[in-house]
């Protein structure tokens, strides 16, 4: 396997992104955005990350040495980090946060912006459509309506 230069890197001490990372590695662990191998060969750590035993600045140490790379990421996480990540979101929505005390409390304030980049919303005719056709599907039949 070839390594790639790293995507992110951990910085520790007075300019530490410990917190940042840890939360943009629980958001990619939780929405399986890591290469399927690497989910499976450390099934039990994802799984500890899912259940919030684990913080994602902790797998980030001890599972990716500190650093994220292409090869850490699906194809999916690859292009959720380019829209998010390498286009600087992620750093303009980490500035709008007010200060956190916990690596938690920033993925839970981080979350809903990452996910509006992973999952744009539909356009509303789009949404109005399936609404309709799903109303459709789920009529249960009642006593005959007279026409």
């Amino acid at each position: 396997m070839v390594m790639t230069d790293p995507i992110l890197q951990l910085i520790l001490g007075r300019e530490s992104n410990e917190r940042s990372l840890g939360a943009l590695v629980t958001f990619l662990i939780t929405h399986r955005l890591l290469e399927p191998t690497l989910m499976t060969r450390e099934g039990s750590a994802c799984a500890r990350v899912t259940m919030q035993d684990l913080k994602g600045s902790e797998f980030l140490t001890t599972v990716l040495v500190g650093d994220i790379r292409a090869e850490h990421l699906s194809d999916e996480g690859r292009r959720f980090v380019s829209a998010y990540v390498e286009s600087g979101r992620f750093n303009e929505d980490l500035a709008l946060i007010d200060s956190v005390d916990s690596e938690w409390e920033l993925y839970d304030a981080l979350s809903p912006k990452m996910m509006a980049t992973f999952k744009p919303k539909a356009p509303a005719g789009l949404a109005q459509s399936a609404k309709r056709v799903a109303a459709k599907i789920l009529q249960f039949p009642g006593s005959k309506r007279s026409e």
